[in-house]
């Protein structure tokens, strides 16, 4: 408050505000004089009408104690009684300051109900009336309550809003009269039982405004809208028959009855329901008989729909995602009627040309089917659609996009549906794994295009890499079983093959376990993710280290490795029944092959059932290397400090509490060796991973690791560099010191309050 009155400028007079504001809104006690200061300056002449609008705002916090808000309500009375009166921007932050305060007190909750229904009946505009109204829902959810002339008086503003109001004006309407209808049912009805013909003439008008709004939505596709209105319609009728109906005619209440059938009709018969069959979810609150419960109705009469709908994206987009949801819990003999059937409404959307294969008319809508296709898993129909716009699009880029994601869908489908999971030929899958990962290592290719070593890599495009070193490796595993059944057929020749077999199994149980590996470390990069994709990830990990556990558990294979993520499966292996049915996760199926690591037909399919679907970017950023030039220093202090960026999101499961930085030296640039997934598990465990590559040399010094406590977002600590010795040359030879190039190398990781280890980006 102090620098609010000596600020001298106004960057520092509204940061001033801003945490003032702030701190109000977590205060359960203010200095008495602190509505003084508020109210003069607010009142003083010289503050902008801006900042005052600012100041204003900040009285919505003075609700706590009983005194202050009466001040902050005296304030705000005040402030409407100025003459000449304040603008309307500052108007609409009164009001909602007083609906505010009034929603915690009861301290004449009443009258300023009725003052806002007064302001929302005045002829300030469209923008203020819609601040009244949703002012006025707020209070609702403080049970406050309605005069009958108060509900007088909205009907009346109700005609008008109506008629000539925006559509956002009459949604805001029917939703803050539907609130009230069901919340002051007693007022409702004092009026119903009136004697006074010009309140049965306002109900009147007000049933013949509704009727007129009904029809009108219905026309202009707004179903939501409809929704509010038949519902309000229906409170009406039913408390005009609770209260006796001495205000309309049981003709027109039938009459009333039959129009929101009838609208309804209309709505359905145009598909205009389309965006809102969720019925699980949406239900409409009516009353009357003849009115459908729930969207089951609107399900029902879909298939009545006019051919010429289908040109209109309104109907066609939400049709389409409508069907291929319900495709996502049917089975495959029903989804393929219905794909069959969907894919023909497509052809007639997008101007099918039969000729040359391509659709000829909205393009830009039928590539939101084909995402819309892929995120319910239906791959077929998006690299139909996809095939059908590709050469049609503008730029390159867009082209090569186009092309990628043809690429994408056509693997999964084959993936998909390609395989018969029940008893797969092995020669089959063989061929169309081969092409599945054709298609995939086309699309890692052309997504290069749209991203370099210097700029983070797509999340996407790391999960595509690991897929297509999954199906690889399930393609090798399925030749193992090709093999071991030649030795059955072939008992002649069974020492040389078994020999051959054994290193086989040797290598793909390494590679399923160094596939593990990066999976692990894929999971620990996406800390910001939600738990679900966390969890996802963790599911392939548990399939490649099934596999790769299986694999060196075969006979005459002495390799053995038990990964800590597999004991607790071990444990529900020895407690599941030998007949208990097996449900369709990776947990259950990798425990299922755990138990039968001798009944091969079952591994390969294991991976297939699984589906991702994932949009996330890992926190990765790669910068350009320094080169440290010296004679004579052999250590240097390094100073480490950095900030976390916290991108918060919905079920996030990473707090971060410390940075534990990790430094070391190389001889060679890190990216340069391998691809980006390569480099990071280097530098989440350079001895290993550099000994695995035969690289082992190039590292000059071993890693040392340093800790640092996120004090509000910022950590720092101090590290030491150690440099190698250059080469002594003979003096005699008069030749100067070769020089060294040094690669400092720093990748921060970050441990959140349960102690867990996330990767972030390395530095060079």
């Amino acid at each position: 408050m102090q620098r609010l009155e000596l600020a001298e400028d106004r960057p520092e007079l509204e940061a001033a505000i801003w945490a003032a504001d702030k701190f109000c809104g977590v205060s359960h006690r203010f200095l008495a004089v602190i509505c003084s200061k508020l109210e003069a300056m607010i009142m003083s002449p010289s503050i902008s009408p801006d900042v005052r609008t600012q100041l204003i705002r900040i009285l919505r916090h003075m609700y706590v104690d009983f005194t202050m808000l009466k001040k902050a309500l005296s304030i705000c009375m005040n402030m409407l009684n100025l003459d000449p009166p304040i603008e309307e921007d500052q108007l609409k932050v009164v009001l909602s300051t007083i609906a505010s305060l009034s929603k915690h007190s009861f301290l004449n909750r009443t009258e300023h109900i009725s003052l806002l229904i007064s302001y929302a009946s005045k002829d300030y505009g469209q923008d203020l009336m819609c601040q009244v109204l949703h002012d006025l829902i707020l209070m609702q959810d403080a049970q406050a309550m309605l005069s009958s002339l108060d509900v007088l008086n909205l009907m009346k503003i109700g005609c008008e809003v109506l008629q000539s109001g925006s559509y956002f004006l009459k949604y805001t309407y029917g939703r803050c009269f539907l609130i009230l209808l069901r919340k002051n049912e007693p007022a409702f009805q004092t009026i119903v039982g009136s004697s006074d013909p010009a309140c049965h003439q306002q109900f009147k008008e007000f049933i013949g405004a509704i009727h007129n709004v009904l029809f009108s939505e219905s026309n202009r596709l707004q179903i939501s809208s409809m929704i509010q209105y038949i519902a309000m319609l229906n409170i009406i009728l039913s408390t005009l028959r609770y209260c006796g109906n001495s205000v309309v005619d049981e003709q027109t209440m039938m009459d009333t009855e039959e129009k929101m059938y009838r609208y309804l009709n209309m709505a359905t018969e145009s598909l205009v329901m389309a965006p809102y069959t969720n019925h699980r979810k949406v239900t409409l609150s009516v009353g009357a008989e003849n009115i459908p419960q729930d969207f089951e109705y609107m399900l029902g009469t879909m298939e009545a729909a006019n051919d010429k709908n289908i040109d209109n994206p309104i109907v066609c987009i939400p049709l389409i995602r409508l069907i291929l949801r319900l495709c996502m819990d049917t089975s495959a003999e029903a989804t393929i009627m219905v794909v069959e059937d969907c894919f023909g409404k497509i052809k007639q959307f997008g101007g099918w040309n039969e000729t040359e294969g391509k659709f000829t008319k909205n393009q830009s809508h039928l590539w939101d089917i084909a995402k819309i296709a892929g995120q319910c898993k239906n791959f077929e129909i998006m690299y139909e659609v996809l095939s059908g716009i590709a050469g049609e699009v503008e730029t390159e880029a867009s082209d090569c996009w186009v092309q990628a994601m043809i690429k994408l869908s056509r693997s999964e489908f084959l993936i998909s549906s390609g395989i018969d999971k029940s008893s797969p030929d092995y020669g089959t899958a063989r061929a169309l794994l081969n092409k599945a990962i054709e298609d995939q290592v086309r699309f890692q290719t052309l997504m290069k295009a749209f991203s370099t070593m210097n700029e983070p890599r797509l999340f996407p495009c790391w999960y595509i890499q690991l897929r297509t070193e999954m199906l690889t490796l399930i393609k090798n595993t399925i030749t193992i079983i090709v093999d071991s059944q030649e030795v059955h057929n072939n008992p002649q020749n069974v020492n040389s093959l078994y020999i051959r077999i054994e290193r086989k199994i040797m290598s793909c149980a390494k590679d399923w376990l160094k596939l593990a590996s990066r999976y692990q470390l894929l999971r620990k990069t996406i800390y910001n993710t939600d738990r679900q994709t966390a969890q996802l990830i963790d599911e392939f990990q548990i399939i490649a280290l099934t596999f790769g556990y299986s694999l060196s558990s075969m006979k005459r294979s002495t390799m053995t490795f038990t990964h800590p993520a597999l004991i607790p499966l071990f444990e529900d292996v020895s407690m599941m029944d030998e007949g208990m049915e097996v449900s369709k996760t990776a947990r259950s199926l990798s425990i299922q092959v755990l138990r039968e690591t001798d009944d091969w037909e079952k591994v390969p399919d294991m991976e297939l059932a699984q589906r991702i679907d994932m949009s996330v970017e890992p926190s990765l950023e790669e910068l350009q290397p320094i080169t440290l030039g010296s004679d004579s220093v052999e250590v240097m202090v390094i100073k480490f400090e950095g900030i976390v960026q916290r991108n918060r999101c919905k079920g996030q499961i990473m707090k971060a509490t410390k940075a534990d930085i990790v430094c070391f030296t190389t001889s060679q640039q890190i990216s340069n060796i391998g691809d980006q997934m390569q480099a990071l598990m280097i530098y989440d465990n350079p001895v290993m991973a550099l000994e695995d590559l035969g690289l082992s040399a190039c590292l000059l010094h071993p890693p040392t690791s340093y800790q640092a406590n996120i004090v509000n977002n910022y950590f720092s600590t101090m590290g030491l560099i150690h440099l190698p010795r250059s080469k002594k040359v003979a003096e005699d030879t008069g030749s100067k010191r070769p020089t060294s190039v040094v690669w400092v190398n720093v990748l921060v990781r970050l441990v959140d309050d349960l102690d867990r280890v996330w990767i972030t980006g390395p530095r060079y």
